[in-house]
């Protein structure tokens, strides 16, 4: 069975991320401005998932399943759009936690 192209994106960005994540927190640059860093840079991730997340909702709405073949592609197309929304709302979930904790150690 071949694995989608889709998923391995999707993998290869989250490891990226993470990778990202782990290499901050290690390094020698203070918590406030590697929790601002990272609330600057999730932002724009934010925007670019939402207008991604955006553009496939209206993809199905732009052509009519014809055969099994665009069936079976426009579950994996729902498959992704749900992970995708996921990703989105811990993105958001983990934005708040920087805000509140960059925020916290301001005060």
């Amino acid at each position: 069975m071949k694995k989608n192209p889709i998923s391995s994106i999707l993998s290869i960005l989250i490891m990226i991320t993470l990778g990202t994540l782990v290499g901050m927190l290690f390094s020698p640059t203070s918590g406030n401005n590697i929790r601002s860093v990272l609330l600057y840079k999730l932002e724009g991730f934010l925007k670019k998932m939402k207008s991604l997340l955006l553009h496939m909702l209206e993809l199905p709405y732009q052509s009519k399943i014809q055969n099994d073949g665009k069936v079976a592609s426009q579950e994996i197309i729902n498959q992704t759009i749900s992970k995708a929304k996921q990703l989105l709302e811990e993105v958001e979930e983990l934005s708040e936690n920087l805000e509140t904790q960059s925020s916290s150690s301001l005060a």
